[in-house]
């Protein structure tokens, strides 16, 4: 795979995975058959490569997509996501990655009821700041406001009590939380 990578210009330590809608996977720019992304997986991981993975939202199902966030999971290898099918947003990411698959324990923000019954909701960035020798989160901080100080602060809460699995690949996680007016939900 480092072969690849370097005839085709990319760092031998960044592996990039996009699936079509049709279930196409491309790593790095080159089409691959789903049979072979268990090894090249185990490769990257092997390798210590960075795994960028794009989909488009209505391919969460796939059976690609689902062999690359089973993968990550069963083996705690972080998956970063790009949200560009050109990769040309991850310079801006290298920090952040996907939280799912790395957290213990992710209490979920309290929606208080004075905001529900006035309808107030939004949704908001916040980005959790972690100890990465004992995985606990020491700062959150916001990235983008929920809309009110109040929602705000329940998310902040919620989130400097999570905990990630030791030791953190990361310093920075960014979780974007929602606060459901209509429905009176928390997402995240």
């Amino acid at each position: 795979m480092a072969a690849a990578c370097a005839a085709a210009g990319e760092s031998p330590n960044v592996l990039k995975i996009s699936v079509t809608p049709t279930d196409d996977i491309t790593v790095n720019g080159a089409a691959v058959s789903l049979g072979q992304l268990d090894s090249i997986l185990s490769k990257a991981a092997t390798n210590g490569e960075e795994i960028w993975f794009h989909r488009l939202l209505n391919n969460k199902g796939s059976p690609a997509s689902a062999k690359i966030l089973k993968f990550a999971a069963d083996n705690q290898i972080p998956i970063r996501f790009a949200a560009k099918s050109d990769f040309s947003d991850i310079g801006k990411a290298a920090e952040i990655l996907s939280a799912r698959t790395l957290v213990l324990f992710a209490p979920r923000p309290d929606y208080p009821q004075s905001a529900r019954e006035h309808g107030t909701g939004g949704g908001g960035i916040f980005v959790q700041h972690v100890d990465r020798v004992t995985g606990s989160v020491t700062e959150v901080t916001v990235e983008r406001s929920a809309g009110s100080q109040l929602l705000d602060s329940c998310a902040i809460e919620a989130l400097r009590q999570w905990k990630y699995k030791a030791p953190a690949k990361t310093e920075k996680v960014k979780i974007p939380i929602t606060f459901g007016a209509r429905n009176g939900k928390v997402s995240y």
